[in-house]
C-alpha cells in the first residue's frame, strides 16, 4: 500500500472522528443551554420553512415557462400553417394571369376551382385563435382579393377586348399586393414568435 493511499485513510478516519466529537459536543451544549436549543430549533424551522417556499416557487416559474413556451410553438405553428395558405393565394393571382392570357374555358375553370378550395381553407380558420390582430386584418382583405380574382371568368373570360385584358391585369395586380403584404406580415410575426420562444430558452 503506497504513503498517499495510507495517508488518505489516515485523513478520513480523522475527519470522522472530528465530525462524531463535534456532534456530541454541540448536543450537550444544546443540552446545557435550553434557551439557546429552542432558538436553534426556531431558526431551523424558519430556513426550512424558507427552502420549502423557494422551492415551491422555483418549481412554479418554471412550469409558468414552459406553459409560455408552448403557447408561443403554438402560435408560430398557426402562423406558419396560415403562412402556407396565403401561398396558395398567391398562386392563384399566378392562375388569373395565365388565364387572361390564355382566354381558354379550362384556365379559368382552374382559377375558379382554386379560389373556392383557398376561400375554404380560409372560412374554416379559426380567425379568433389567431395570435396576431393584425394578421385577422389582412386575412380580411386576402379573402377579399380571392373573391375579386373569382369574378373575373364571370367579368372577362368572354372578352376579346385588349383593354379589357389590361383592366383584369390591373385588377390581379392590385390583388397580389395585397396578398404580398399579408405574406410579409405573416413572415414579420413567425419570426417573432419564433426569437421569444429561443429567448424563452436561455
Amino acid at each position: 500500500m503506497s504513503g498517499l493511499i495510507v495517508l488518505g485513510l489516515w485523513s478520513a478516519t480523522a475527519a470522522v472522528i472530528a465530525v462524531i466529537v463535534g456532534w456530541s459536543e454541540l448536543v450537550i451544549w444544546a443540552n446545557a443551554n435550553s434557551g439557546l436549543s429552542s432558538w436553534v430549533q426556531a431558526i431551523g424551522s424558519i430556513l426550512a420553512i424558507v427552502g420549502t417556499a423557494a422551492t415551491a416557487g422555483w418549481q412554479a416559474g418554471r412550469n409558468e415557462r414552459v406553459r409560455t413556451s408552448e403557447a408561443r410553438k403554438g402560435n408560430e405553428a398557426k402562423l406558419r400553417a396560415l403562412h402556407s395558405i396565403l401561398q396558395h393565394a398567391r398562386r392563384c393571382c399566378g392562375m388569373a394571369v395565365a388565364a387572361v392570357e390564355a382566354k381558354k374555358p379550362t384556365h379559368w375553370g382552374w382559377l375558379t376551382e382554386e379560389v373556392n378550395r383557398v376561400r375554404g381553407m380560409i372560412e374554416r380558420l379559426p380567425i379568433f385563435d389567431l395570435p396576431s390582430p393584425t394578421m385577422v386584418e389582412h386575412i380580411g382583405r386576402v379573402d377579399r382579393s380571392l373573391w375579386a380574382l373569382a369574378t373575373l371568368p364571370r367579368v372577362h373570360a368572354d372578352s376579346k377586348r385588349p383593354e379589357k385584358d389590361k383592366e383584369a391585369l390591373e385588377v390581379i395586380e392590385d390583388r397580389k399586393q395585397e396578398i404580398d403584404e399579408a405574406l410579409a406580415a405573416c413572415k414579420v410575426e413567425i419570426d417573432r414568435a419564433t426569437n421569444a420562444d429561443q429567448r424563452m430558452t436561455y
